[in-house]
């Protein structure tokens, strides 16, 4: 029932008219390549070789992979579940916008302790209908190898020496 619920939830908010605020929609290619350049101009020098090696993959990934060319839409990406797996809640609506529609499946397909289980969002993709879910898991899996410098760029933008030392740390995870 979770599944089915979470599945029509997102198919009916990706399926909204957005014609009058397209021109919000958020360029997550785009952000990289300009995270990327801030990098460039700021710490990059002072990284090792092995962090500038992550960067460098990461960066020919990018510009390799046509998952960020697919359907935009209004996404949310943050849904309140309970301890008995019942949706509960839709949070965070700071984090929603228009942005690509693989973007609302990250966390349905994340391995770890917080969420449900790859499995699980492996079957609200199949109940979605109409996705191509191994570009759904492309997409979760560029998130999840930019997570390190993402944390990095935070720290950076925020003068968090913290934050640049965890995302360094994380690369060698």
């Amino acid at each position: 029932l979770l599944k089915k619920d979470i599945a029509m939830f997102l198919r009916q908010m990706h399926d909204l008219d957005l014609d009058e605020i397209s021109s919000y929609t958020i360029d997550n290619k785009q952000n990289v390549l300009e995270e990327y350049q801030l990098l460039r101009e700021t710490i990059y020098d002072s990284l090792t070789d092995i962090e500038k090696q992550y960067i460098e993959a990461f960066m020919q990934r990018l510009y390799s992979t046509t998952i960020f060319d697919g359907k935009k839409c209004l996404c949310h990406n943050d849904l309140l579940i309970d301890d008995n797996n019942r949706l509960v809640g839709v949070i965070d609506f700071g984090d929603s916008g228009i942005i690509d529609e693989y973007c609302d499946f990250i966390y349905l397909l994340e391995d770890s302790e917080e969420e449900i289980g790859v499995s699980f969002g492996e079957d609200i993709l199949k109940l979605y209908g109409n996705i191509d879910i191994s570009k759904a898991k492309e997409y979760q899996d560029v998130v999840e190898q930019y997570y390190p410098i993402e944390t990095i760029v935070y720290g950076v933008k925020n003068d968090r020496d913290d934050f640049i030392e965890k995302g360094r740390k994380e690369i060698y995870l």
